[in-house]
């Protein structure tokens, strides 16, 4: 006869795993595919009928950031590093078809959009960040919600100033890949020259200093497209 004590480890482990995909919004299938092994045997791990490999426990921990006492004892907090809340904060500011944690309250770092841009201009060498960036951008625009001066005050460092110029000057150029209503982006657009036209006013032309990978104004307009299609 099995122990208790191991049927209510194995149900607590469960347990914590199931609070874990309602966390990060996952389904059972998506788990399953991370694991590597089936959707029923997910469901059995939830369900304290199987046991879970410790490797795979522990190769979920990683990849969710979260601790094994998570899964083990008392569920501890959840442990979160930049990546991540820049990541949550590039969709909650408008790159909506990337993935992110939704236990993240992005309010809670970034006091506006503003501060979320000047920290975010210091990782744009990535490509794939830098388009999110200019997603948002071009969403906030769209929705008359890029607050040009507090974004000057916040943005001072001349080399985020280029970054900036640079995806502003790349979401202006992809307007003709861009597939939204023509309203809408005829806003965005007249936004984001207005912000272009009074960084350059204040700070002249840094976008020699930009450090923002080389992206072509189609990628940005895919990326928009696939988030802002899809709201």
């Amino acid at each position: 006869m099995e122990p208790i004590e191991l049927r209510e480890f194995r149900n607590r482990i469960g347990k914590a795993i199931r609070r874990l995909r309602e966390e990060e919004g996952i389904s059972a299938l998506y788990l399953s595919k991370v694991l590597g092994v089936t959707q029923p045997t997910v469901s059995r791990i939830e369900n304290g009928a199987a046991s879970i490999q410790a490797e795979k426990l522990c190769f979920l921990a990683r990849t969710f950031n979260r601790s094994l006492q998570f899964f083990i004892g008392e569920q501890s907090p959840i442990i979160y590093d930049e990546n991540d809340i820049l990541r949550a904060g590039l969709v909650y500011y408008g790159a909506h078809h990337l993935k992110s944690k939704r236990t993240i309250n992005v309010r809670e770092h970034f006091k506006s959009y503003a501060d979320f841009l000047n920290s975010a201009l210091n990782f744009v060498d990535d490509a794939r960040f830098a388009a999110a960036l200019a997603t948002t951008l071009y969403y906030q625009a769209a929705k008359s919600e890029l607050e040009i001066t507090r974004i000057l005050t916040t943005v001072q460092n001349k080399r985020l100033v280029g970054n900036l110029q640079i995806l502003l000057v790349l979401v202006r150029d992809s307007d003709f890949y861009i597939k939204r209503p023509e309203k809408e982006k005829k806003q965005a657009i007249q936004q984001i020259n207005n912000l272009y036209a009074e960084l350059d006013k204040e700070h002249g032309h840094e976008i020699e200093m930009s450090l923002v990978a080389e992206i072509g104004e189609d990628y940005v307009a895919k990326f928009i497209n696939a988030s802002l299609n899809n709201e």
